[in-house]
């Protein structure tokens, strides 16, 4: 049987990285003994300037950093200046809104009739059928009663009750004849609701009347209602279109004051 030999590892076969490694270790404290024998205390100063040097660095770092700090601070401080400033605005807002409502209310009960009741309409058009108010009038009314924008100009009648809840009818709903007076000599004609606010007086050619007079409603006496804003006729026709412009539109009103009617 043939036998194998195996060689020994000799010390030279050891890697070359080691080697090297271990000279340039071996070097190295050779080069630092004598630059501490040859000059003392050097060694101390250089290692004395680089600490110094990464605390200069650091305190760099810390100042840029806190610039990005400082900024962030700022930016929130703005945001809740902004957000003050949104808040102290809208609070304006609605103290400019409530003292309006209540110079409005104010006005409007020095304007109520003895035997008026205050509303307060809780709904318009769209949320109602069109043109109509719902108002809740305080205590029951009747149907028939007499709405009064701002306790003064008729803008419709009670149609229908449920409990304190009043519907009202307005003059401009669609197709709605109410009788009215125009003029100054108080001409009866009548006027005829068109929807969305608006309503028209078709009257003869020849009646005395024309654009900017007063159109009245027949309650206590003469009550004032609107004007007529336009006049549209044509040469082969008899009568004429008045167009009635109202003191303020129906659909704008937040108080009025119901009166029995007739």
């Amino acid at each position: 049987m043939k036998k194998t030999w195996r060689r020994k590892r000799s010390i030279i076969s050891i890697p070359p990285f080691f080697l090297i490694a271990g000279g340039v270790l071996f070097f190295g404290w050779a080069f630092v003994s004598a630059f501490s024998h040859v000059s003392p205390g050097s060694l101390e100063n250089i290692f004395a300037r680089s600490s110094g040097i990464q605390s200069a660095a650091g305190s760099a770092t810390q100042s840029f950093l806190s610039v990005f700090k400082d900024k962030s601070g700022l930016v929130g401080k703005v945001k809740r200046l902004e957000d003050s400033e949104l808040a102290l605005q809208l609070q304006l807002q609605i103290n400019s809104f409530t003292q309006e409502e209540n110079k409005e209310l104010r006005e409007l009960l020095d304007f109520i009739p003895q035997e008026g009741v205050l509303g307060s309409v809780l709904a318009w058009p769209p949320k109602t059928a069109y043109d109509t108010l719902l108002v809740e009038a305080g205590k029951e009314v009747s149907v028939g009663d007499l709405v009064l924008g701002r306790g003064i100009a008729p803008i419709g009648l009670v149609h229908r009750m449920e409990g304190k809840y009043a519907y009202v009818r307005l003059f401009s709903q669609a197709n709605v004849v109410t009788q009215v007076r125009a003029g100054v000599d108080k001409i009866p004609l009548e006027l005829t609701g068109r929807g969305g606010g608006s309503a028209f007086i078709v009257a003869p050619k020849d009646v005395p009347v024309e654009r900017g007079d007063e159109i009245f409603f027949p309650y206590n006496g003469n009550t004032f209602i609107g004007r007529i804003g336009a006049v549209e006729t044509s040469p082969s026709s008899s009568t004429k279109q008045l167009w009635i412009v109202f003191p303020k539109h129906f659909y704008a009103y937040t108080w009025v004051s119901i009166v029995p009617y007739p």
